[in-house]
């Protein structure tokens, strides 16, 4: 097992190690796997001990039954625990027509019975495979968590007798031979529109507006632009989403952190960010954003890596710089401030 913690608990005897002996990120971990494993029927709690099977190069141990006893008999949301829900398809709506991923729109069912209808990307659709769905994770969850305006975030998991119900056999063959987890983003009802260049920012839509700039600005999004402005609007209501391309620092030559002065210098180029010109010259209390950033606890920044799935851990690398962005934007969120309001002027 690559983490030391699985290394930790493999080999246990039958009593294993405490849940309670984790610490959070562990246990979101274990969870994240453990769920991976019995979707896949790696492993079963229910099969009578020492039956239960493994296909995997992993071993959690050699007694799993331990677990089923430490288990609540309520189980808390995937939000309280950091962790998206799973969904299973039920039905295939349409493959949108527009978009560099293309995405599905399908209709999947919650664990508690519940359908809700999602827009999902899958890997092979885009640029840097799981990277790309890997930064969509961290960016819904951080988002949700600064109170900014995303749709719910959830994994959708595409089991083997559910491919051939695709009507595209290309896409049937991807699948196939691909990643089977996507990201899904719950579909927006109710008339919204595309931002478009006519629109104005209220005075009740400034605080959101600004704290939506400031967020793409800091964790390096290029992809609210207008021609692209991946913002819906519905009278005074933003709705915010595609975050692929965000935490892309890595790829910039010469990357200025967004707290020293021209670290934030793309953000003036015109028509960078569909905000920009209607925020200039606008008073813009920015003690909202400060303390929703500062109120960012390293156990709950931890979460965000541990909801990313196992089938894209191709993506670690990117998510730990990803994750230690955010840490350092709250510990440098007087500078990030100071940066944002010169772009502004």
């Amino acid at each position: 097992a690559p983490r030391p913690f699985l290394r930790r608990t493999a080999g246990q005897t039958s009593e294993g190690t405490r849940l309670a002996e984790l610490s959070p990120l562990e246990r979101c971990t274990l969870a994240n796997l453990i769920c991976h494993a019995i979707t896949n029927r790696e492993i079963s709690l229910y099969t009578p001990k020492n039956e239960y099977s493994y296909s995997r190069s992993y071993v959690i141990g050699y007694k799993i039954l331990w677990l089923r006893s430490y288990l609540p008999t309520e189980y808390p949301s995937s939000r309280d625990i950091g962790l998206l829900k799973r969904l299973t398809p039920i039905e295939f709506n349409r493959i949108a027509s527009s978009g560099k991923t293309r995405p599905w729109f399908m209709t999947c069912e919650v664990g508690d019975g519940t359908v809700v209808e999602v827009v999902c990307k899958f890997c092979h659709r885009c640029e840097q495979g799981p990277i790309s769905l890997a930064r969509e994770v961290v960016a819904a969850c951080l988002a949700a968590d600064l109170g900014l305006p995303v749709p719910e975030a959830f994994l959708v998991e595409i089991p083997d007798e559910w491919i051939q119900v695709i009507p595209d056999q290309v896409e049937q063959v991807k699948l196939q031979n691909g990643i089977r987890v996507a990201f899904g983003s719950k579909v927006l009802t109710g008339q919204y529109s595309e931002w478009s260049g006519g629109n104005i920012i209220s005075e009740a839509m400034l605080p959101t507006a600004a704290a939506i700039m400031f967020f793409d600005g800091a964790v390096q999004n290029p992809d609210r632009r207008g021609e692209n402005p991946n913002c819906l609007i519905r009278g005074d209501q933003l709705r915010i989403f595609d975050h692929d391309l965000t935490f892309s620092h890595g790829l910039v030559i010469g990357w200025i952190p967004p707290w020293v002065l021209g670290g934030l210098k793309p953000l003036e180029t015109l028509g960078f960010h569909i905000f920009r010109e209607n925020l200039r010259g606008r008073t813009i209390n920015f003690d909202p954003i400060k303390t929703a950033w500062e109120s960012l606890q390293d156990d709950k920044i931890s979460e965000y890596e541990a909801a990313v799935p196992m089938e894209w851990n191709a993506a670690q690398a990117e998510v730990a710089r990803a994750i230690q962005l955010i840490r350092d934007i709250r510990d440098n969120i007087d500078g990030c401030i100071a940066e944002f309001k010169r772009v502004l002027e």
